[in-house]
């Protein structure tokens, strides 16, 4: 199948590292009627990425294991890759050098559960999020748009999920692919004020004349 790499390298950004829950250490690709949906996610952030294409020459699911993922060297304006899957190894062929891995042998999280538990009760209300979080969403918009300036929304909706665009629209029918994500907040209403200790005299060292 004919798949957008750099989309994938892009969701890299969202899986696991650990080997506790190895199967989140991949990203997790469907074909499903006109297309491919990729999904990746650690548990905290979760993206997604639909590809329209007629050309699978494939029906099914895989996991493609991060590792393999890391040794891919993205081209710049080369988004496509010939990928393969045939008794679970996964053969990717792209700028000119051939990727085998085998697929990870693991049943995925009910991704889709995930999503449609993102509820719209809380919209608008302002949440706290882990900054490593935000700059790993950040980082798959960076490999995404191929430049640094770019931006991300979160949708904050309280204490529950909150969805994310991290690629940008004008991109998404140039490379015939749209994804959001999801990010999970802190859960602390601790408060915080200002310093007392703000508006303390400063004592200014004596100088000799």
């Amino acid at each position: 199948m004919e798949i957008n790499i750099r989309a994938l390298k892009a969701l890299s950004c969202f899986c696991a590292k650990s080997e506790v829950r190895y199967y989140l250490n991949g990203i997790y690709i469907e074909t499903v009627h006109g297309g491919i949906v990729a999904t990746a996610t650690d548990g905290h952030i979760l993206g997604s990425v639909r590809q329209t294409t007629d050309n699978t020459g494939y029906t099914g699911a895989f996991l493609l294991p991060i590792a393999l993922m890391d040794r891919i060297k993205l081209i710049r304006n080369d988004n496509y890759a010939d990928l393969s899957v045939k008794d679970g190894l996964i053969t990717i062929l792209y700028g000119n050098t051939t990727y085998c891995e085998k697929e990870i042998d693991a049943t995925y999280p009910d991704w889709r559960h995930t999503v449609n538990g993102v509820s719209t009760e809380n919209a608008g209300k302002m949440a706290q999020f882990d900054p490593a979080l935000v700059t790993r969403i950040h980082k798959a918009a960076i490999t995404w748009a191929e430049r640094k300036n770019v931006k991300i929304k979160i949708h904050h909706a309280g204490e529950g999920p909150a969805l994310v665009n991290w690629m940008e629209p004008e991109l998404t029918d140039r490379k015939h692919c749209e994804g959001f994500g999801i990010i999970m907040p802190f859960r602390d209403n601790t408060e915080f004020t200002k310093p007392s200790w703000i508006n303390d005299p400063v004592i200014h060292p004596y100088v000799e004349i």
